[in-house]
């Protein structure tokens, strides 16, 4: 189709729709073309002329063109299975629906969970905490520790029943 152009990203304002400068194909600039992100997602591309974009002009003198999709392979997450998952950064950060699970690596960031209400954890067999220095629990009321069995705290057993 003679209205869809391959280009890449130099320049992003950052607005209620983000607006991209794109360098289309045969060096020809375009500004302020908006950037059409799917509902619950966005991220911010990098301006430095790596970054592909394609791009789809609604009239044939490019007067008003969008942004449909823009992709950037240097951190491309590779070699999924078929149905699987990813969300992630230039910093290997990601959230992972894989066929075994759901992964989520912050690599060397720290991964916070917040909410004013409250936060539950539930398995069918297994929670595992594991840390390489320090847990903390703090509560401004009560811990509150039920076990259906016994409970090991560094190597001595105490039945809670």
């Amino acid at each position: 189709m003679k209205n869809i152009f391959r280009g890449t990203v130099t320049a992003a304002k950052d607005r209620m729709m983000r607006a991209l400068q794109i360098l289309l194909r045969g060096e020809e600039t375009r500004d302020d073309l908006e950037h059409m992100e799917p509902y619950g997602f966005t991220s911010e591309p990098f301006t430095d002329g790596a970054t592909d974009a394609l791009v789809v002009f609604l009239d044939d003198d490019k007067s008003h063109g969008v942004v449909v999709s823009v992709a950037d392979r240097r951190y491309r997450i590779q070699n999924l299975e078929q149905g699987e998952v990813c969300i992630y950064d230039d910093l290997h950060r990601k959230v992972y629906l894989r066929r075994e699970g759901i992964l989520i690596d912050g690599v060397d960031s720290p991964i916070v969970a917040v909410t004013s209400d409250s936060i539950s954890a539930t398995a069918g067999k297994t929670v595992s905490v594991v840390a390489g220095e320090n847990i903390y629990l703090n509560a401004s009321g009560n811990i509150n520790i039920e076990a259906g069995g016994e409970v090991t705290i560094k190597g001595s057993k105490v039945n809670l029943n």
